[in-house]
C-alpha cells in the first residue's frame, strides 16, 4: 500500500530554503527561570560568606537601679499604725512612712501640749492686765520725776519698787510660757523622732517588710526604698542569670540583646547591652536574694543548678525617651527602670554561614581526617 504525502509537506522538504535558520532551544519563560536560578545561586553565595550566623548564651534576669537599695528601719519598740505605702509607690524625702505606737511618749506629748496651751491662752488676761500697769505706773513715775523736780524721792522710790515687782510677775508668766513651748517642742521631736518612720529621701518602695499591727523593736526593718537620682533618666543595669553549662563561653564586652518584659521584641526589637562583669564562680540562691531582696525571683533565676551572674551594661541613646538603643531603630516610648524582668540574648560567636557549611563538606568528601 502505498504511503500518500501532503503535496505542502513534500514541497517543504524538497525546499532548502530553511535550512540556515536557527533551532529554538528554549523560549522566555525558561529564560526567566534560569536568570532567577543565578541570581538565587549568587544571592546564597553572598550570604554564605558575608551573612553571620549567631551563636547565644540565653539567660533571664532582672533590671537593677546603680544606686544602693536602702533599708528603713524602726528607731524604738512598739506596734505599727499607718503603714500604707505600697510596693512601687514613689516616697518623698521627710514624709511619714508609717507610726511606732509609743503610748508613755504620746501621753508626755499631750501633756506638754495641753500645758502649753493652758498658759497660752487662760493666762493672756494676766498677762495683759500686768503690761497695762506697767504702763500706768511707767507714766506716773516719769510725771512724779517731772513735777516734783526730784524734791519726793520716797514716793518716787515706793512707785518704782512697785513697777519692778509687776515687771517680775510678768517676767515669770512670759517666763512659764516659754519653758512651756520648749517642753513641747521636745516632747514633740521625741515622740516624732522614735515613734515616726520617716522617708529619708525622695525615691521608690521596692518591698515592705512588716505589717500593720505587728511589734517591732529598733533596728527591725519596716521596708526597702530605692533612691532616685537627679538624672532625666534612671540609670539602671541588668543582673542575668545564666546556667553554669554555658557561662564560661561569656566574656567582658561581648554583646547582649536584652527583651524586657514590658516591651514586645516583635514590634521594637532588644536592648543592646555589653557584658560588663562575669561572676568567677556559681551564686547561691541565698546570694541571689540578698542581691535581689526577692526571695520568690531568686528561687526562680536559681531553678536547676546555681547559676552565674552576668552584669549587663546597657547601652544608652538620649534621643529616645526610654533612654536606650533599640535593634530596631525605633523606640517603645516607655520608661525602663529597675525591677523589671527580663530575658537576654548574649552573642559569645559570630560565623558566615560558609565557616559552618565548608568543614562539613570537607568531611564528606575527604572522609574524617582525623582518625
Amino acid at each position: 500500500m502505498a504511503i500518500e504525502f501532503r503535496k505542502e509537506a513534500l514541497k517543504k522538504l524538497n525546499s532548502p530554503d530553511d535550512l540556515d535558520s536557527l533551532m529554538p532551544v528554549t523560549d522566555r519563560k525558561g529564560w526567566i527561570a534560569l536568570l532567577s536560578t543565578a541570581l538565587f545561586i549568587v544571592a546564597v553565595l553572598v550570604w554564605g560568606f558575608q551573612g553571620k550566623i549567631y551563636t547565644t548564651v540565653d539567660g533571664q534576669g532582672i533590671t537593677m537601679s546603680t544606686e544602693t537599695i536602702q533599708s528603713i528601719a524602726a528607731r524604738s519598740t512598739g506596734f505599727v499604725t499607718g503603714l500604707s505605702v505600697r510596693d512601687g509607690q514613689t516616697i518623698q524625702e521627710g514624709e511619714i512612712l508609717a507610726i511606732i505606737e509609743q503610748p508613755e511618749l504620746k501621753q508626755e506629748f499631750l501633756s506638754a501640749f495641753a500645758t502649753y496651751e493652758y498658759l497660752s491662752s487662760h493666762q493672756a488676761e494676766k498677762r495683759y492686765f500686768l503690761k497695762n500697769q506697767i504702763t500706768q505706773l511707767e507714766n506716773k513715775v516719769q510725771d512724779t520725776h517731772r513735777q516734783s523736780g526730784g524734791s519726793f524721792p520716797g514716793k518716787s522710790l515706793s512707785s518704782e519698787q512697785s513697777l519692778m515687782e509687776l515687771k517680775n510677775k510678768l517676767y515669770v508668766l512670759d517666763k512659764e510660757l516659754s519653758d512651756a513651748e520648749r517642753n513641747l517642742d521636745k516632747s514633740r521631736e521625741n515622740y516624732k523622732w522614735r515613734s515616726a518612720v520617716i522617708a529619708p529621701f525622695t525615691g521608690r518602695v521596692t518591698e515592705i517588710k512588716t505589717t500593720n499591727g505587728q511589734e517591732v523593736s529598733p533596728g527591725f526593718e519596716i521596708l526597702q526604698a530605692e533612691p532616685f537620682n537627679s538624672q532625666l533618666h534612671q540609670d539602671v543595669r541588668l543582673d542575668l542569670y545564666v546556667s553554669s553549662g554555658n557561662a564560661k563561653k561569656i566574656r567582658k564586652g561581648m554583646e547582649v540583646y536584652v527583651s524586657p518584659s514590658t516591651v514586645k521584641p516583635e514590634e521594637y526589637g532588644y536592648i543592646v547591652g555589653k557584658v560588663f562583669y562575669v561572676s568567677e564562680y556559681p551564686v547561691s540562691e541565698q546570694s541571689i536574694a540578698a542581691d535581689i531582696r526577692n526571695e520568690g525571683l531568686a528561687r526562680n533565676f536559681a531553678s536547676g543548678s546555681p547559676p552565674y551572674k552576668v552584669t549587663i551594661r546597657l547601652i544608652r541613646d538620649p534621643a529616645n525617651r526610654s533612654g536606650f538603643r533599640w535593634t530596631s531603630g525605633r523606640d517603645p516610648q516607655t520608661t525602663v527602670t529597675s525591677g523589671i524582668l527580663c530575658k537576654g540574648k548574649i552573642i559569645v560567636e559570630e560565623q558566615s554561614p560558609a565557616e559552618l557549611v565548608i568543614p562539613s563538606l570537607k568531611k564528606m568528601v575527604l572522609g574524617d581526617t582525623g582518625s
